[in-house]
């Protein structure tokens, strides 16, 4: 009894009293298991990388070298030229491939089959214990498979290609929102054929949107995206603005949008940020913050991520933009190692750097 009493106590009478001396910052070894005092690290030398992380006091310490963020610019040039996923909004034909399963979850699938267990012969797959029972089950899955992918049928059979505009980007910007891309390309390329300009989208009625939107969620994206295709036809005659200050004064298009658009189609050397160029550059430069971290979404980030595309001239800053949201969505994953063979900015990674010194002590 006197225990629950003192467990239903006010939280201010359970605080423990600060030590009069503090606690030096320390690390934990990987090898001996054992708390070891940054004072006590033999020397600087030894871990040059940690030993510089872990007390640097200024944000300038994150700022790319200026020989460094070119070399990281070319290589993620080339593997992004190379390795590409195509798109309908990059101006390229089906088929399409979307999905970026294969580098994601490469690290995790090798995981997956060293561990997996192997049955006996007499043992039953755990999925058989869901398959249907009855032909008219089968015929309702299929039923309901056509009826999924009655979007994806659009599609079919199209071999033309959709040339990179302003206007095609700001769609599919829109439309990758919260939403995986794979999911967006067969409404992309069904919005297009139905309002292939801004002119369109304008004067189309609310049920004709709706329902080319439907399935996609957050409908406030397609109202906002009408509502901003309205305003350009008013106030800017029709012409998607090139400039980011411009782009920010349509509705839907904040700071992200605004340095795709603008670099992507029309060439402009500008950042962009979201979650997985956020996830790049925090492994390039050894950030610890989390990336929805005020200090890095709203202010490091977009400093680390204009450096990377103006470096070397600035040329080609759209492509370096979607080599930098791409390598985020794929070896740079949350489900991503830092230290995948063909990851093509492995050598330049200082978090990994600080993880290797860190598991060396």
């Amino acid at each position: 009894k006197k225990e629950r009493q003192d467990s239903l106590k006010s939280p201010q009478s359970l605080k423990r009293a600060r030590p009069s001396n503090p606690v030096p910052d320390c690390i934990s070894s990987s090898k001996t298991n054992q708390i070891i005092p940054i004072e006590k690290i033999s020397s600087k030398e030894e871990f040059p990388t940690y030993s510089a992380w872990a007390s640097h006091n200024d944000i300038s310490y994150h700022d790319f070298d200026q020989d460094e963020v070119v070399h990281i610019r070319r290589v993620l040039l080339i593997w992004y030229d190379n390795n590409r996923r195509k798109l309908p909004w990059r101006g390229d034909s089906p088929p399409y491939t979307g999905s970026t399963a294969k580098n994601a979850n490469s690290g995790r699938e090798r995981k997956r089959k060293k561990n997996e267990v192997i049955l006996s012969p007499k043992q039953k797959q755990i999925n058989s214990f869901f398959e249907p029972k009855s032909d008219s089950a089968q015929l309702n899955i299929k039923n309901d498979i056509k009826t999924d992918t009655s979007v994806s049928q659009d599609i079919s059979g199209n071999e033309d290609t959709t040339a990179v505009t302003p206007y095609g980007t700001w769609v599919s910007e829109i439309m990758l929102q919260q939403t995986r891309v794979e999911a967006v390309i067969p409404y992309y390329v069904r919005w297009m054929k139905s309002f292939p300009t801004v002119e369109h989208l304008a004067t189309a009625s609310d049920e004709e949107v709706n329902s080319h939107w439907a399935g996609l969620g957050f409908y406030r994206r397609a109202r906002m995206l009408q509502a901003g295709a309205r305003t350009i036809t008013s106030k800017f005659d029709g012409v998607i603005p090139n400039s980011v200050e411009k782009l920010l004064t349509i509705e839907g298009i904040g700071p992200y949008t605004a340095g795709a658009i603008a670099s992507i189609a029309y060439g402009v050397v500008t950042p962009v940020l979201d979650g997985n160029v956020c996830r790049v550059l925090a492994r390039l430069r050894g950030i610890a913050n989390h990336i929805k971290s005020p200090i890095l979404k709203d202010k490091l980030g977009w400093k680390l991520a204009e450096q990377i595309v103006c470096a070397d001239g600035g040329y080609r800053p759209g492509n370096v933009n979607q080599a930098l949201m791409e390598l985020g969505a794929t070896y740079c994953a949350p489900s991503g190692s830092g230290v995948d063979e063909n990851d093509p900015l492995i050598r330049f990674y200082r978090s990994t750097r600080i993880g290797k010194d860190i598991a060396s002590m």
